[in-house]
């Protein structure tokens, strides 16, 4: 949730789910903004879901956020500007498959 209703410090979050078999351990995965990095720390076991409040903000307009193991992209979303996706005040952006793309993404 990147505008969250009221103030957004403190309220934004990112969820990350493990759709795989085995477990994801995140000692080598970072989000970014583009300008900050947050380094992850921790194990996502199969079909678990994990709330990182990040330490970072999630702009309102013009957003992105990147998903990275090292250096390698691994995913990225861009709201309210590049792509045409957006979300409501106090709603979230949720992935609906694995593409990379803007039709990938559904505001709930």
């Amino acid at each position: 949730m990147y505008d969250a209703e009221g103030k957004d410090e403190g309220n934004e979050y990112i969820k990350l789910t493990n759709i795989g078999n085995e477990n994801i351990i995140l000692d080598y995965y970072f989000l970014s903004n583009n300008v900050s990095n947050q380094k992850l720390a921790g194990i996502i076991k199969p079909n678990q879901t994990i709330k990182i409040n990040p330490t970072f903000n999630l702009k309102n307009s013009d957003g992105i956020l990147i998903l990275k193991k090292n250096n390698e992209f691994k995913d990225i979303t861009y709201w309210n500007g590049i792509w045409d996706i957006n979300a409501k005040n106090g709603k979230i952006l949720q992935r609906i498959d694995n593409k990379i793309n803007e039709n990938s993404w559904t505001n709930n």
